[in-house]
């Protein structure tokens, strides 16, 4: 059931700041009381792109499942709804639940256009504070 997916994902509360201070996954894990902790990461190089996802055990620490994603930064649309339909396919084996992929609205075809709104998103945040815009 969604709400039962959406009552076991937590963000990182506002008032921890992991940025000041250096912990590991389970240190954080522990502090928020995860079971599961999904970790991604993204390179960007010149035109290509490489995202990498892990979703990672808790309390062991064990990766419980991982894939990478490579493509030309005019495809990063395309790789960012790769990713969402492979993490809820994963979620819903792990968990025997049925979760149904999110799609993702896409505001605009050009790079350019993409990159100005995530700045203006990005200084909005920066002036105004989060959880102003969705």
């Amino acid at each position: 059931e969604h709400g039962y997916l959406l009552s076991h994902l937590q963000a990182v509360p506002p008032h921890l700041d992991c940025t000041t201070v250096v912990k590991t996954l389970l240190q954080i894990a522990k502090l928020l009381n995860l079971q599961y902790i999904l970790q991604g990461s993204l390179q960007h190089i010149d035109d290509d792109i490489k995202i990498n996802v892990s979703l990672i055990e808790g309390i062991t620490g064990l990766n419980k499942w991982s894939k990478q994603y490579a493509g030309a930064l005019d495809s990063v649309f395309t790789l960012q709804q790769s990713v969402a339909n492979d993490v809820c396919n994963e979620i819903n084996i792990m968990f025997n639940i049925v979760l149904v992929t999110p799609k993702i609205n896409q505001m605009t075809t050009s790079q350019e256009a993409y990159d100005y709104c995530m700045q203006g998103r990005d200084l909005t945040r920066r002036i105004i504070g989060e959880g102003v815009l969705f």
